[in-house]
């Protein structure tokens, strides 16, 4: 009788531990977002598609980016070239890291400027901004 206690016990519990895995993973980052840059002009509002396959756009004044990213876990990373968007009409690219949540993002983003810096590693003036992301 004990036996069949303990096994019965144990396998409900063994189910029970991993039958509630699903319900704490976190959703994929597909779907659409809204990412704040806090720029030297002010706080700049983005809206962001991301599709699954790694691939999305983010929405600015002249039109729609194509953008690369990736998620693993609760990390992200997504990447996108600016044409024309720098306050001088010049190209700017965005590398932008961070971590997620369901509902948001907390994330860096590193801009490289097509000014020339011999002193900056990368040769480009780069700036590293603050990202703040909600999913709509």
């Amino acid at each position: 009788m004990k036996k069949i206690f303990f096994r019965t016990f144990f396998m409900a519990l063994f189910v029970l531990a991993f039958s509630a895995v699903p319900s704490y993973a976190q959703k994929p980052l597909s779907g659409s977002w809204t990412f704040t840059i806090q720029s030297p002009m002010g706080a700049l509002p983005i809206p962001f598609t991301f599709k699954k396959g790694g691939k999305g756009t983010a929405t600015v004044p002249t039109g729609a980016l194509q953008l690369s990213y990736r998620e693993k876990g609760a990390n992200i990373s997504v990447a996108f070239e600016a044409p024309g968007l720098a306050p001088d009409g010049s190209d700017l690219t965005f590398v932008v890291r961070g971590t997620k949540t369901d509902t948001a993002v907390t994330a860096k983003a590193i801009v490289v400027t097509s000014t020339v810096d011999p002193s900056s590693p990368a040769g480009f003036a780069i700036t590293t901004l603050d990202v703040a992301g909600k999913r709509n």
